[in-house]
């Protein structure tokens, strides 16, 4: 892992921007997108921040925004985004922002610069001259990120998944953030003070936000650094260190098994959070964690009994067909004896604790039996 040193000074605008003829994807494994208003907000203020200290110091100054871990693969013109996903997402976002008040300008003033402007944003930082997009989202979030944000003129999507809504509220959050750093926009506005803010905005985003880039040649590089960053105070979720495990441990020829059932799995929970599905899971089987993190006693627990990747992504997936017909009351899997219990116990009043129990019953117990746990456990 020794070229994992030799990290280099990247902007969002040399990954982006129309230097650059590489794609920056993001692989089937990772996660989707994870951040919520208060990391939007702290991006945001980072870049205003950012803007002030350049004009106070009467030129250009720079902010780090922390390091990304990226894999070139020379023959399909991408860089695969290992680490640094949810930054450059978020950049992506505030420019659609940017161009869509500007096309916003254009249209309530009629000032053509404003228009030009919004399609320079377009085809230098969200958009490739030659097709498609400067970022590829990972397999759940590409299609309605490209629709809601890449888009010009973007497409209103309804979301599916649990980072759709993060990905909506996001363009929301930046959506107010800019449109206050600008004024409201109307015909009677300053059009012409209105672009050059969003001018500045834009060049404070490509050029000034610093990223050091650390190289690497392989997945498996990759994921090892992701134990590292762990250990070090990155503080990844349970899922993400989990689905990293599996793909590290996994021969390459099982990585798309993998990741689909992984994917199928997102997809069912639908806007339900997996993270606590896996505590629940974990308990529902081998009682409650006292010493130890989730990701610790699962990932000790497949190397101890020698689980193969895809066996157990198989029984997560299995498991998780289970608690969605739970959670979500699906009468016609549960029974409508045990739905009256379930629906005061699971969405009125989110009784966290039963889950497990419920689970666990849910396969084990004949129906009648299933329904008489969700009385006492009301009770």
């Amino acid at each position: 892992m020794s070229e994992a040193y030799n990290a280099n000074r990247e902007t969002i605008g040399s990954l982006l921007g129309p230097i650059s003829r590489d794609r920056v994807v993001v692989p089937t494994f990772q996660r989707g997108y994870m951040w919520q208003t208060k990391h939007v907000s702290a991006f945001w203020d980072d870049v205003v921040k950012q803007q002030g200290a350049s004009k106070l110091k009467g030129g250009p100054d720079t902010h780090f925004l922390g390091p990304i871990v990226t894999l070139w693969k020379s023959e399909e013109r991408i860089i695969q985004i290992l680490d640094g996903q949810q930054r450059l997402a978020t950049a992506t976002i505030l420019l659609s922002v940017i161009r869509d008040i500007a096309r916003m300008i254009s249209q309530k003033t009629g000032i053509q610069k404003a228009a030009d402007f919004a399609a320079q944003v377009q085809f230098q930082y969200i958009e490739k001259e030659d097709g498609g997009f400067s970022l590829k989202m990972g397999e759940t979030d590409a299609a309605y990120f490209e629709k809601t944000i890449q888009l010009d003129p973007p497409v209103k999507t309804a979301p599916k998944l649990r980072t759709h809504l993060n990905i909506r509220q996001a363009y929301k959050v930046l959506t107010e953030k800019v449109t206050a750093f600008t004024g409201q926009v109307n015909p009677q506005m300053d059009s012409l003070q209105a672009i050059g803010q969003l001018k500045e905005l834009r060049q404070t985003i490509v050029s000034d936000l610093v990223m050091a880039r650390i190289p690497v040649t392989s997945q498996r590089s990759a994921f090892r650094i992701f134990e590292t960053l762990n250990d070090r105070g990155l503080r990844l979720s349970a899922p993400d260190l989990l689905l990293n495990y599996l793909m590290g441990e996994a021969p390459d020829s099982e990585h798309k098994d993998i990741r689909d059932l992984w994917t199928e799995m997102i997809e069912r929970m639908g806007r339900y959070d997996i993270n606590p599905f896996l505590r629940h899971m974990w308990i529902s089987k081998y009682g409650d964690l006292k010493k130890e993190d989730l990701f610790t006693a699962l990932s000790a627990h497949i190397k101890k009994h020698s689980i193969s990747s895809l066996d157990f992504a198989r029984t997560c997936a299995d498991e998780c067909e289970n608690y969605v017909q739970i959670i979500t009351i699906d009468e016609a899997a549960v029974g409508k004896d045990a739905a009256p219990y379930l629906r005061a116990l699971v969405q009125e009043l989110s009784f966290q604790p039963a889950f497990p129990l419920l689970l666990s019953t849910y396969l084990r117990l004949q129906p009648p039996d299933f329904v008489d746990v969700a009385k006492w456990l009301l009770v």
